[in-house]
């Protein structure tokens, strides 16, 4: 978890962010004291904190150092997840979330001085404030800066998302500042036009934007808002975001189980199996890649193991995040993530968001009928796939899945090549180059073999 705190700390000029005896904690500066302090003062802390719109602080006083004055203690995400990452629901609830928290700031003299997402991460299967230290004492310049940011992360990528294609929350990868409003207003169909919300949230304040930028000034003169105006546009900014819905979309793998060729007894068979596996190694981390809509990544996260269930396809995240939100679900988070392709080092040198690879560490990592995908879809080799499956943890679970399985055949239809090394005496010979195979069961009711693997010494 040390990654995680290297990225919250980069450009944090408040707050020197770091790990103590496996505890979250950050030192408050002194130029961060008077709106730390307002912070509990007016009571908006106590007030976040009963909604449980953000985590619960501890402090203490900072002893021997003159350029700060508390040390606070937090709880720390199983996983630090980036707003690329997200279903679409994720990032609609992140947002509603923080135009809540915007509310209660102003009721209380105080206002959000940033709107990033990843001020934003999940706790206990819901979105919760990282960072205390973005509630300041109120400003209107900053009100306006951080409205203009928020259309640009949140809003912009919702409408963009369920106007056009779920899959522009991407563009978040490229645009880590929020998706700019004038390319939003170019991608977003005619039919968008007719949302009064978008029309006044991203259409027309586009156009402001831009006519700001056209005479280089500041909007110096712009009439000071008052609190009832700010309440009436945070009313309008959520009725605008609650509006907005995931698209229908057909999806063969989103929709998987209801498709899927496996018998009862093979679904049992299936879970027994991959249970004993998760008792034998007792891991506190997991990774289930190409965990669809996670019915086996909850084999899992209902035995109390913090799990993280990555997936390439939106639909299948989607499902799986709001399947575990009316669950209430609190040891599962459901990701996006492209293997071939993950999720990379990015910001200034490489160094402000950890990728994928160098994130986290779990202790076992699933991959369930994964192998076709990689194998077979993406023309990837075995060796390519143990060497990658292994950098992540030390133990793995795997499934093969041979060719006359019907899943197997319907992607092969899709491939363009051929693949005539796809065979489990090949998988063996290549995987054991690299793991000890401690277990292995052949599925009842199926020809499929699932492997519990630990990487040689």
């Amino acid at each position: 978890m040390k990654e995680t705190a290297k990225d919250y700390a980069f450009k944090n000029l408040k707050g020197f962010v770091y790990y103590k005896d496996g505890q979250l904690c950050r030192k408050v500066s002194l130029r961060q004291k008077e709106d730390y302090t307002a912070f509990f003062e007016s009571g908006l802390y106590k007030k976040l904190l009963d909604k449980k719109y953000i985590l619960q602080i501890e402090e203490t006083d900072f002893e021997g150092d003159r350029n700060n004055f508390k040390q606070i203690v937090h709880q720390a995400p199983f996983y630090y997840s980036y707003p690329y990452e997200w279903s679409f629901s994720q990032l609609k609830d992140a947002a509603l979330l923080l135009i809540a928290a915007q509310r209660l700031a102003v009721e209380h003299g105080m206002t959000i001085s940033s709107a990033k997402c990843e001020n934003i991460q999940f706790f206990g299967g819901k979105p919760q404030i990282f960072d205390p230290f973005i509630f300041v004492k109120y400003d209107e310049n900053i009100n306006r800066a951080v409205y203009e940011e928020y259309c640009r992360m949140f809003l912009a990528p919702l409408a963009l998302m369920s106007y056009t294609d779920v899959r522009l929350g991407q563009l978040l990868k490229t645009y880590t500042k929020g998706i700019p409003l004038d390319l939003t207003c170019h991608i977003l169909p005619l039919t968008a036009n007719l949302h009064m919300g978008l029309v006044t949230h991203i259409f027309k304040h586009a156009k402001r934007i831009k006519e700001r930028e056209l005479k280089q000034t500041k909007s110096q003169n712009t009439k000071k808002a008052n609190i009832n105006q700010i309440k009436e546009t945070l009313k309008s900014l959520s009725e605008c975001v609650k509006s907005l819905s995931f698209p229908e979309s057909k999806n063969e793998w989103g929709n998987y189980y209801k498709h899927t060729s496996y018998s009862d007894k093979a679904f049992f068979a299936k879970k027994e199996i991959i249970t004993n596996y998760l008792d034998i190694v007792k891991p506190q981390l997991v990774y289930d890649l190409g965990s669809n809509r996670g019915k086996f990544s909850r084999i899992a996260s209902n035995k109390k193991i913090c799990t993280v269930a990555f997936d390439i396809d939106a639909v299948a995240v989607e499902k799986n995040y709001l399947h575990a939100k009316k669950a209430k679900e609190t040891h599962i988070l459901p990701l996006l993530q492209d293997l071939t392709n993950p999720s990379p080092d990015m910001g200034f040198m490489n160094a402000e968001k950890t990728g994928f690879l160098k994130r986290s560490r779990p202790d076992l990592t699933m991959a369930l009928a994964l192998l076709p995908h990689l194998v077979l879809k993406n023309s990837l080799l075995f060796e390519d796939v143990a060497k990658f499956l292994r950098t992540l943890s030390q133990y793995l679970i795997i499934e093969f899945i041979p060719h006359e399985d019907k899943k197997v055949k319907e992607l092969l239809t899709q491939c363009t090549n051929e693949h005539p090394e796809y065979n489990e005496e090949r998988f063996q010979k290549v995987f054991e180059k690299y793991y000890d195979v401690l277990e292995q069961h052949t599925v009842a009711d199926t020809k499929r073999t699932l492997y519990l693997m630990k990487v040689k010494e």
